[in-house]
């Protein structure tokens, strides 16, 4: 039987928040290399922009339309991957941090449980 006392109780609830944290961390990091395997849609700016340049009366060939429509959504996939490694890092942070110390409390746990016996 686990006496409840205020260490106890600071170590139980130590170890739930740390568990939440890893288990947080693994489901954002599962997420994280589902989207970089399988990207998102490409929903590229090229109608887009094109409309745009042709509405506001641009003087812009049509060679160099494309090639900044290019380049616009060559910035867009780099930034998706940006935010893709992010997303990793930051679920990694999670479990790196997390995990050492989920299981330093829950050693405590155990050694105050056999202590008690």
């Amino acid at each position: 039987m686990v006496k409840w006392d205020i260490r106890t109780v600071y170590l139980y609830l130590i170890s739930f928040v740390t568990l939440m944290m890893v288990l947080i961390g693994g489901v954002q990091g599962i997420h994280a290399l589902g989207s970089y395997f399988y990207p998102p849609p490409d929903y590229g700016p090229s109608a887009l922009m094109y409309d745009m340049k042709l509405k506001e009366g641009s003087n812009l060939s049509p060679e160099l339309l494309q090639q900044q429509i290019a380049e616009e959504t060559e910035r867009q996939r780099r930034q998706v991957r940006y935010s893709q490694f992010q997303q990793v890092v930051s679920s990694l942070a999670l479990i790196g941090v997390g995990l050492p110390v989920y299981l330093y409390h829950w050693r405590k746990i155990r050694e105050k449980e056999e202590q008690e016996r």
